[in-house]
């Protein structure tokens, strides 16, 4: 059934308007491939790593255009990858790399609670029209914090105006707590395979992700987001720019769209469709 992670084949027609990230500044890059390195460790690095992302986030204003809080992180490759592969056919080289930051307007036991929504529609962005979750570890233990990490399967279908498919993923969870008592949240994604789109014409050929949830350390009421995905796609007509703006787009709209859903706002897309991979 299911291979190990990514998120997104993103966007609207919107997205296309909008500039790809700026490159990331050189120790912010370096810090967003240390943390997917070492996100199988003891959870020591993350905790350093956290402090250095926190020092950047507090330099964005985390509310206000997307554009001026997205950069493109450097390549992810080699050991870098951590205990994780490239998927037979993908090279690095053709990555379209992009990290985006937010401000999540709940707490983190809010957020951390979506961890545990089996149908994760209406969760991400627009795009994802089936996304079903299933756990390959101790749910109850991860989210009230007996247990440090958690494993989880998914099938996800993506519907954009250039490209539809369905991609297995995989998608782990790692709790870490500061030394100030807060509880830090991180999630690594990727898929094992390359994802073909309908007809054969279209393909998501890699992603990896890390996501980071930290507790403002001035409003615990809040939650800083990090969200940084490494993936190349094949579509006809859309070259490295525009998918770059895509994806920033579909990030910074998962991170909306997730805020509505803790505030009882349902998506659009039918969150019961039944399932109909072939």
């Amino acid at each position: 059934m299911i291979a190990r992670s990514p998120v997104l084949l993103v966007a609207a027609l919107s997205a296309f308007g909008c500039k790809a990230p700026e490159p990331a500044p050189e120790d912010l890059g370096q810090l967003t491939l240390y943390l997917f390195r070492h996100f199988d460790g003891d959870g020591e690095e993350m905790k350093s790593g956290t402090l250095e992302l926190e020092e950047y986030l507090a330099t964005l204003d985390l509310t206000g255009n997307v554009n001026d809080r997205s950069v493109a992180p450097p390549i992810l490759k080699g050991e870098d990858l951590g205990s994780l592969q490239m998927p037979d056919g993908a090279s690095a080289s053709a990555q379209v790399p992009v990290a985006v930051s937010g401000l999540s307007r709940h707490d983190l036991d809010a957020n951390l609670g979506l961890a545990g929504e089996s149908n994760q529609v209406c969760i991400e962005s627009d795009t994802t029209k089936y996304y079903h979750r299933e756990y390959l570890t101790d749910l109850a233990c991860f989210l009230d914090g007996s247990c440090e990490r958690l494993e989880t399967a998914n099938e996800v279908r993506k519907e954009t105006i250039v490209s539809k498919l369905w991609y297995d993923l995989y998608k782990d969870y790692f709790r870490v707590e500061l030394e100030d008592g807060r509880t830090v949240v991180f999630a690594r994604s990727w898929i094992e395979e390359v994802a073909y789109g309908d007809g054969g014409n279209s393909s998501l050929d890699q992603s990896f992700t890390i996501e980071t949830w930290i507790p403002d350390s001035d409003d615990g009421s809040t939650t800083q987001r990090f969200y940084s995905m490494w993936s190349s796609v094949t579509l006809s007509g859309v070259g490295d720019d525009m998918y770059a703006s895509m994806a920033k787009s579909g990030l910074d709209e998962g991170f909306q769209n997730a805020d509505d859903f803790l505030d009882g706002v349902m998506c659009g897309n039918d969150r019961d469709r039944e399932y109909d991979r072939e």
